[in-house]
C-alpha cells in the first residue's frame, strides 16, 4: 500500500488496534482524526512503513497511542496522546524520525519509549506529563537528539539502557 491519506475520521471502541498500517511503503499521512477507546494501540505501524506523517490527531484511552516498528522516516507532530493504559509512543528499530510538539500525558507506562536502532531520531519540544512510569525510556538507542521537552510530574525524566 502506498500514498495513503487518512483524515478527519473517528476510530473508536475497537476490540484491537484502532488503525493498522502494514508494509505501507510510501507517503502515508494520518491527520486531524480522533483515535480513542481502542483495546489495542491507537495507530500501529508495522514493518517497513516508510515516510509516515502522523499529525494533529487526538489519541485517548487506548492501550497505547502510536507504535512504529521496523520503519523509516516517521514524523509525529502536534498530536495529543492522553490517558493510555500502556506507553504513549513506542518507536522500535525505526531510522530517521522526528517527534515534536506533542502532548503526551497521564499514561500508565512511559510517555515515550525508543528501542533498538533508532539512529537519526529527534525528540524535541514535547510536553510529557504525569506518566506513571516516567518520561522517555531509551533502550539500546544511539545517535539521538533529545531537547527542549518539558517533563512534568514524571517519576523519572528519562532512562537509558544500553543493550550488549
Amino acid at each position: 500500500m502506498d500514498e495513503l491519506l487518512i483524515s478527519r475520521v473517528a476510530v473508536e471502541h475497537n476490540g484491537g488496534d484502532g488503525i493498522v498500517l502494514d508494509n505501507c511503503h510510501e507517503d502515508a499521512r494520518i491527520c486531524d482524526s480522533l483515535i480513542n477507546y481502542n483495546a489495542g494501540t491507537g495507530l500501529d505501524l508495522r514493518p517497513r512503513c516508510h515516510d509516515v506523517v502522523v499529525s494533529a490527531n487526538q489519541f485517548e484511552t487506548n492501550r497505547g497511542a502510536v507504535r512504529c516498528a521496523d520503519g523509516f522516516n516517521l514524523t509525529v507532530i502536534g498530536n495529543n496522546m492522553d490517558d493510555h493504559s500502556g506507553h504513549g509512543l513506542v518507536v522500535e528499530n525505526t531510522h530517521g524520525s522526528v517527534v515534536a510538539g506533542n502532548m503526551i500525558e497521564q499514561c500508565t507506562g512511559d510517555a515515550a519509549v525508543l528501542r533498538g536502532k533508532c539512529d537519526g531520531t529527534t525528540l524535541s519540544a514535547n510536553t510529557l506529563t504525569q506518566c506513571r512510569e516516567g518520561g522517555v525510556q531509551l533502550v539500546g538507542v544511539k545517535n539521538l537528539t533529545l531537547s527542549a521537552s518539558t517533563f512534568d510530574l514524571a517519576n523519572t525524566t528519562w532512562s537509558a539502557v544500553r543493550e550488549p
